[in-house]
């Protein structure tokens, strides 16, 4: 009788795991249906195409509509690389990396990095190469899982240009655009005096110091315009006019590199 008994006990535990495994098994699946948008082929048939959710920023969707992208923001000082850039970081995800910003930050604090590179900003140089490096590997190791980065001010040159790819290498990870702001030099130093009497940036205010950074854009940074064009990752873009047309061909460059091919 004992063994009876245990054996009917038995019986209704494997019963009973039976029932809550079929009960799981159809949760999981109704809730996966719902998860799923369903297309209908050629033939008249449903079949499932992608998940989706209610919230289009949910990472369920952007693994499907938006693969990583790393882009890199050229132009001329007084393009509107910033303006674009909060436009770009808005519209797909992307962590803004730029050096420039950083170190100005810095400087506004009276940090001690703040303190070392100041005479560098104030007199429309570059910032020491090796320093811009570190603050660039630092911002991509920490965030390297993200929707992409965009670079605005770096690389300033083919040399820096080919550091950060062996950094993004190192993270496996690459540039896949590179898009030039082109404005004519006339406009850009008319922006730049007005920017100077709006925003009081100590290096727009000085006619020695934005000759020196136009100086070294067309002997160091405009190079990367053909660097990047050898690779077949160049988008070039008519800087002058509304800020949402130059916007739109910005996105056209983008949603272009990120169509499967």
């Amino acid at each position: 009788m004992r063994n009876k008994g245990r054996f009917v006990f038995l019986t209704v535990i494997v019963s009973l795991l039976g029932v809550y495994y079929l009960y799981t098994t159809w949760t999981s699946s109704r809730i996966q249906q719902k998860a799923t948008v369903h297309t209908t082929d050629e033939r008249g048939k449903k079949r499932p195409s992608k998940q989706v959710h209610k919230d289009p920023n949910h990472p369920i969707n952007k693994s499907f509509n938006q693969k990583m992208i790393n882009i890199v923001l050229l132009g001329p000082p007084g393009a509107g690389k910033g303006t674009q850039s909060q436009k770009l970081i808005q519209k797909y995800h992307l962590l803004h990396i730029s050096p420039g910003e950083l170190l100005r930050e810095h400087v506004k604090n009276n940090t001690a990095l703040g303190q070392q590179v100041a005479q560098y900003i104030n007199e429309g140089k570059l910032a020491p190469q090796k320093l811009v490096q570190d603050i660039v590997t630092a911002k991509l190791v920490a965030h390297k899982t993200g929707d992409g980065f965009l670079f605005d001010g770096f690389p300033r040159t083919i040399a820096q240009a080919k550091e950060l790819e062996d950094i993004l290498v190192a993270q496996q990870l690459q540039i896949d655009l590179a898009i030039l702001i082109e404005v004519p030099e006339k406009e850009v130093l008319d922006r730049i005096q007005a920017r100077a009497q709006t925003a009081g940036r100590a290096d727009d205010q000085d006619t020695a110091k934005v000759a020196t950074r136009m100086r070294i854009y067309h002997e160091e940074t405009l190079p990367l315009a053909q660097y990047y064009a050898q690779q077949n990752k160049l988008f070039k873009v008519n800087g002058v006019g509304e800020v949402e047309q130059v916007f739109e061909q910005i996105v056209a460059a983008i949603d272009q590199a990120l169509t499967p091919q």
